[in-house]
């Protein structure tokens, strides 16, 4: 990467496509890194009134819970991003209903990580309730599961496995 490749924002100038990821800065101390994306699963579990739930290991990443922000259409100001930034709270994700989702982490490829998950997670949770009701994790048993499985070392494994898929 070089410097000019790079968008710098002043967290004190109202930046219109980076107003969510400045509140989220703000009221996060622990989060270093954002990613706003329109996951087309996440965004069909929310347009029904519903959200990405615990019921398999990825999912259970999420034992935080998924807040859904029930208002629709773009952060158009600061005030509209704090107020998301305030619903995800503690949270590693928040879906924006009819619109997408943010994941918040450590790092860049923490990020991307939790990104994929959350979409697959989606994905198989439209797919489950196709089927029937799909039983649901608990948040005691999804931290257990989420805390032996999602490390370091294996988001460093899964973004090397996907790195590779894109070289192919």
């Amino acid at each position: 990467m070089r410097a000019r490749e790079l968008f710098i924002v002043d967290f004190n100038k109202v930046v219109p496509q980076s107003t969510l990821h400045q509140a989220i800065y703000k009221t996060r101390e622990d989060v270093s890194s954002v990613i706003h994306f329109h996951s087309p699963a996440v965004i069909l579990l929310s347009v029904v009134g519903q959200t990405v739930r615990r019921m398999h290991n990825y999912s259970a990443i999420f034992y935080e819970g998924v807040p859904v922000l029930e208002g629709t259409g773009q952060v158009e100001s600061p005030e509209r991003a704090t107020e998301i930034a305030n619903l995800l709270g503690p949270a590693k994700a928040v879906i924006l209903r009819g619109h997408g989702a943010v994941v918040v982490g450590h790092a860049i490829r923490e990020v991307c990580m939790l990104a994929l998950y959350l979409e697959e997670s989606a994905r198989l949770q439209v797919e489950a309730l196709k089927l029937g009701e799909p039983k649901f994790v608990s948040q005691t048993e999804a931290e257990r599961i989420a805390k032996r499985t999602f490390k370091p070392a294996s988001t460093e494994r899964a973004w090397e496995h996907f790195l590779h898929q894109a070289e192919v």
